[in-house]
């Protein structure tokens, strides 16, 4: 569920957290208050900057979104969309140890906000996932694939 607050994540506002939040309903939107919060109803060009900055990013489990993740070293809680091929995505990133994975059935804002927290404060755990979820992948595809078109000439 999305519209969670600052306060919740890092217990007040005004910490050394930023945190940063897709939130589509408008009215939810302008209730969100702090000056460690964002939310916005669509990243797109700030998008890869934004991820960046991000020290923990919470996320559905779609592909694209996993290698962008994995390209970037991003530790990750995934949420993945049930009975979607979503969940064996997080299951694979998440057996190997480069994922935090929580199922969205029964999943509460309590739930959540304690991972978040938990992950926060656990700096080595956190540059584990880092490390994990970028050697899940490989990496340099696209340079392979300009050096084949390369040699057809």
């Amino acid at each position: 569920q999305s519209g969670l607050r600052s306060q919740s994540y890092f217990g007040g506002a005004g910490q050394d957290r930023k945190v940063l939040e897709k939130v589509l309903d408008k009215d939810r939107r302008s209730k969100i208050e702090g000056q460690n919060y964002q939310s916005f109803e669509l990243l797109t060009d700030d998008y890869y900057q934004k991820i960046a900055e991000a020290d923990l990013v919470v996320s559905r489990a779609g592909l694209s979104t996993l290698m962008e993740l994995s390209c970037l070293s991003k530790p990750v809680i995934l949420i993945p969309l049930p009975n979607s091929p979503q969940e064996k995505n997080a299951k694979y990133f998440c057996k190997n140890n480069g994922a935090v994975c929580l199922k969205q059935a029964g999943l509460t804002s309590a739930t959540l906000t304690k991972t978040i927290k938990e992950l926060m404060q656990n700096k080595q755990q956190l540059k584990k996932l880092s490390e994990n979820i970028y050697k899940i992948l490989v990496h340099g595809g696209e340079d392979k694939i300009a050096q084949k078109i390369y040699e057809l000439k």
